[in-house]
């Protein structure tokens, strides 16, 4: 498990618990500092406890962090500097889920202060601009559907994250369904996190009970 939070207990955390597949990249590349950070941690580390290796990945035993396939050359580049929150959480756990197998999908912000392009030129990647809702057409075939989170009960995002990693899907905001669910994207509602807790106790009980043994315990990290 990867664990990217402030306190589980007390007053909610704004981002992120998580737990994610292993089989993720993503550059540290940070618009909305702490949200992304989160989103960049949850998207490299997490389910299938033992997982070694996979497609896109080897994590020997005696290797802290795990070692991912050679980005493509030409890397989609999701602009994220205008997104609003809901956005944010969107792009961001569909470049974790397209990146398991190869880095493809990268998200840049001009809210970065190491530079919006840093990362991606130290890779000596070439950005190839495209927008995110495009994107989501683009790579279809690697996510399953949508969890949609609970806005009144926040610590549900954390939730939504690690059943992302977990079942394939994109962490969805309930302002964007009039949207992802109908066409061009037509998208289902996979899990739906709304109305299901009264307080964040509740959310991460749930959480352990249903997602604990899913996930790998290599990793933790806490960001404050």
């Amino acid at each position: 498990m990867i664990a990217a939070s402030k306190k589980i207990t007390g007053k909610c955390p704004k981002r992120l618990i998580a737990m994610r597949p292993p089989n993720s990249w993503l550059p540290a590349v940070a618009g909305h500092q702490m949200k992304f950070i989160g989103l960049m941690l949850l998207a490299i580390m997490g389910c299938l406890s033992g997982l070694a290796s996979g497609a896109g990945i080897t994590w020997p035993s005696n290797q802290l962090l795990p070692t991912f396939s050679q980005p493509t050359p030409v890397i989609d580049t999701i602009d994220v500097s205008s997104a609003s929150g809901p956005e944010y959480d969107l792009f961001a756990s569909l470049e974790g889920l397209v990146n398991r197998t190869q880095p493809r999908v990268v998200c840049v912000s001009t809210g970065n202060g190491e530079g919006e392009y840093t990362w991606v030129t130290l890779h000596n990647l070439s950005p190839n601009l495209i927008n995110g809702y495009s994107a989501l057409l683009k790579y279809r075939t690697n996510f399953t559907g949508l969890v949609v989170t609970d806005p009144a009960q926040p610590d549900t995002l954390n939730l939504a994250t690690t059943i992302a990693g977990v079942k394939n899907e994109l962490i969805c905001d309930p302002s964007l369904l009039p949207t992802l669910t109908n066409a061009p994207y037509s998208l289902p509602v996979v899990d739906d996190l709304r109305g299901q807790f009264s307080n964040n106790y509740q959310v991460y009980n749930y959480l352990y009970s249903n997602y604990w043994s899913r996930c790998t315990h290599r990793l933790m990290a806490g960001l404050e």
